[in-house]
């Protein structure tokens, strides 16, 4: 069914003069990630919507930017967020429809961070360098807007004992370094997820990705459903636990903390740990709970 959705959406998109190669190989992706996640095809185009929509949606985009006067600048650029959360006892990530970024952050906290945001990207940087003892005496609280429609190159994101939440996070590329704080996230889908966790609390509920690295020194590290290519797992003392993964390979390595994977879709032979004081654990799939959880994965984060 796969062949026929995708011949008549290239063809309904041609009619309509839009271009079709990057449409249909984002939709052949969709269809791959989908049977990842133990869905049939009828189940994968269900969630897609029917090609007459898909059209649609992109004959309506074509007419938008028609109306657009040529002096305008050219379609959005990806963007690049980094932010330096040390001066915050608090701070969010929430999705806003449309494709603006946005930050709301205390009056009082400016004197020490700066915001930015221009075509290119949003960033928060530290602009008052005080000790670190001092920092933490700051209480400020900040928000972040992101755009359900922005186009993300990289989302590089520092948090210093501070209390982070976050919604789902989609980019190219995703790197976080969590030290002593609380760090909360809803979903991460990303080509490459990288994750440095040092006397810190982490925890995801959904990551899809192709290439996958999360170390923790002393500090503990939670993830629900892990779906997509290679998985890197390094512990010094710490904990790692993923409740279930559909992946194509796993590297496992402790020095004298655990590394448990609850619910494991991995091939043996793709499987490699090394563990030195610590202990390694990975479990035997339980196919029909995890298929079902992964077609929530697949349905949310893409």
């Amino acid at each position: 069914m796969e062949r026929e959705f995708l011949d008549e959406l290239r063809k309904k998109l041609e009619e309509k003069g839009i271009a079709s190669e990057k449409i249909i190989e984002k939709y052949q992706r969709r269809f791959r990630l989908g049977r990842e996640a133990q869905m049939t095809d009828e189940e994968i185009i269900d969630l897609l919507g029917g090609v007459d929509s898909i059209v649609e949606k992109y004959v309506s985009e074509e007419k938008n930017a028609e109306k657009e006067p040529v002096f305008e600048e050219p379609a959005e650029q990806k963007k690049k967020i980094v932010l330096d959360l040390a001066y915050f006892s608090e701070f969010s990530i929430d999705s806003v429809p449309g494709s603006d970024i946005s930050f709301d952050v205390e009056e009082e906290a400016l004197k020490y961070v700066k915001t930015e945001i221009t075509n290119s990207g949003a960033s928060i940087q530290s602009i008052n360098k005080l000790k670190f003892w001092n920092r933490q005496n700051r209480e400020f609280s900040g928000t972040m807007h992101i755009g359900e429609d922005a186009l993300i190159e990289m989302i590089k994101i520092q948090n210093v004992s501070g209390d982070v939440r976050s919604k789902i996070l989609k980019s190219d590329a995703i790197v976080i370094t969590n030290t002593s704080g609380d760090f909360t996230i809803d979903g991460l889908s990303a080509k490459e997820v990288k994750i440095t966790n040092v006397s810190g609390d982490f925890e995801v509920e959904k990551i899809a990705s192709d290439q996958l690295t999360i170390s923790t020194v002393s500090g503990g590290i939670e993830l629900g459903i892990v779906v997509g290519g290679q998985a890197n797992l390094n512990t010094v003392s710490g904990d790692i636990k993923i409740e279930m993964a559909k992946i194509d390979a796993c590297t496992a390595d402790t020095v004298s903390g655990d590394i448990t994977i609850e619910s494991a879709d991995i091939s043996e032979e793709n499987i490699k740990t090394n563990a030195v004081a610590g202990h390694v654990s990975i479990s035997g799939k339980a196919q029909k709970s995890l298929s079902a959880k992964l077609k929530d994965v697949f349905s949310e984060l893409f």
